[in-house]
């Protein structure tokens, strides 16, 4: 269902080249809420998104600067009040109201904050901060991934294995690689092959797979075999969805988006397998808050979970 009060970025052609474009704010109805005036602009979340006029900064949903057009280059969207930048290479950190919380001098990459830590690389080890930039966690690991469920897996000696917030290993690092939890299971990888186990490290869903993504919806797509075709799996392990994709994204809001063999673009299907809308896309991101920004080789649009257009302009290199 469609969030009224969620606004969505547009992205409007400026003459004939594809890559000259101009972009605003449109609600859920389609209707302009924030006049196309940014060189660039990025997703609302937690009610701020970046914009971009000459340098990078960021709007409220009334369209008001919170924090100065001053970055050249600032994060894709706000997570627990936080957003990261750039200078010179590294990564900072502002707060909602502008306030420099990190300067961009030690870290390369400052992830998204997930139950008030985020993941940060020196350049060398992983580590995680919290919301004041203080290192809750020092740079002592290999590799790294998002805290969830009060643990985050970790690289170390070359096998990953999770730790909670005071660094101590929960799991022991045995696995060749693993994920964040989604919800009750995670994805994990042993003697090649990808399952997916519970807290207690035991596989649920054991290992068997080429690939696999983490559960979205109750539903996870894998390949069995080598390059082989995708399908869907449910948290028991059962096949939902045969094994005929080769490409199948995560669902979100209901539907996934797939390629199917022979087919070049991306079409939609709900949980039942079954494609709706009865369109196929050049591009097609996943349902947010009841919107989906989609492309062809001429139209740039926003569809609604009904498979109703609700936005359109000419086509835009790169969204």
């Amino acid at each position: 269902m469609s969030d009224p009060a969620h606004l969505f970025p547009i992205y409007v052609r400026q003459g004939s080249n594809p890559r000259n474009f101009r972009s605003g704010f449109i609600d859920a109805a389609g209707n302009v809420a924030i006049p196309v005036e940014f060189d660039d602009a990025r997703v609302f979340n937690e009610g701020l998104a970046a914009a971009k006029k000459r340098l990078w900064g960021a709007i409220d949903s009334l369209g008001r600067v919170v924090i100065p057009y001053a970055y050249n280059e600032i994060g894709l969207r706000f997570s627990e009040g936080m957003i990261d930048f750039s200078k010179n290479r590294r990564r900072g950190l502002l707060s909602r109201n502008g306030t420099v919380m990190v300067e961009p001098a030690r870290y390369w990459t400052i992830s998204d904050f997930s139950e008030s830590l985020a993941c940060v690389w020196d350049g060398r080890l992983y580590g995680f901060i919290d919301e004041t930039g203080r290192e809750v966690i020092p740079c002592f690991f290999e590799d790294a991934r998002r805290f969830s469920e009060g643990v985050a897996p970790v690289k170390l000696r070359g096998k990953w294995g999770y730790v909670n917030k005071r660094a101590s290993f929960v799991l022991e690092p045995t696995f060749e690689m693993a994920h964040a939890f989604q919800g009750r299971l995670a994805r994990a990888k042993l003697e090649q092959k990808w399952g997916f186990i519970e807290r207690s490290g035991k596989f649920v869903i054991q290992p068997q797979f080429a690939e696999a993504f983490s559960f979205s919806e109750g539903l996870a797509s894998v390949v069995w075999e080598g390059k082989g075709l995708r399908g869907y799996i449910d948290q028991t392990g059962k096949t939902v969805i045969q094994p005929k994709y080769q490409r199948a994204m995560p669902f979100s809001e209901g539907f996934a988006r797939v390629t199917a063999v022979g087919q070049r673009g991306l079409h939609f299907i709900n949980a039942s397998g079954e494609p709706v809308f009865g369109r196929e896309f050049l591009a097609a991101g996943a349902f947010s808050h009841g919107l989906s920004l989609v492309s062809d080789l001429e139209t740039l649009a926003y569809i609604n979970t009904e498979g109703r257009t609700v936005w359109e302009g000419p086509y835009v290199d790169g969204r």
